[in-house]
């Protein structure tokens, strides 16, 4: 590890223990582990808030049981300042206040980056009970060929965001 990406884990871990997130762009593999950590600690320490800055372009199927991590806590913030893609919608929608910011992108994979199964039901109901938007909807979205890829405005429509912001409505500080 180079000594800036020292300082920048540094950093990223007295946000997190103040209870603010960073979630990173690929949220893979350790990345994903680390965000998994960082939350089964605030969790263990008794916290019952946290917030998620997202802008994530990627992700893996472990993203599921992230989102299950952050809907047990009672006050969860994600606000989304520039996209949140595949893995990035998924966290989005598990947090119980869910903000974007004007130029927002969000994406759901339709065929072309998975293999249609079993799983697009389990994908549409997952989507549905977290929106305002049916299970239909989101079924359709699954079978399409190319990803459905919307911004804010319709992010809102859908029930993804609650409200569109300026800025982050929290302050960053370490």
């Amino acid at each position: 590890m180079s000594i800036w990406q020292d300082i920048y884990a540094r950093q990223w871990c007295a946000l997190a223990d103040a209870g603010l997130v960073i979630v990173p762009a690929e949220l893979m593999e350790d990345a994903a582990y680390a965000l998994e950590l960082q939350l089964y600690k605030l969790l263990r320490e008794g916290r019952e808030d946290v917030k998620l800055l997202l802008n994530c372009v990627n992700g893996d199927d472990f993203c599921f049981e992230v989102g299950r991590l952050l809907e047990r806590f009672p006050a969860s913030h994600v606000h989304v300042q520039g996209k949140a893609l595949s893995a990035g919608l998924i966290l989005t929608v598990c947090a119980k206040w869910r903000t974007c910011e004007p130029g927002a992108e969000f994406l759901h994979h339709g065929e072309n980056m998975r293999f249609p199964d079993e799983d697009d039901d389990m994908l549409a109901q997952w989507m549905a009970a977290r929106t305002t938007t049916p299970a239909t909807f989101w079924l359709d979205k699954c079978k399409q060929p190319e990803p459905f890829t919307f911004g804010a405005e319709e992010a809102l429509a859908l029930g993804v965001v609650h409200e569109i912001v300026e800025e982050p409505p929290f302050t960053i500080r370490y």
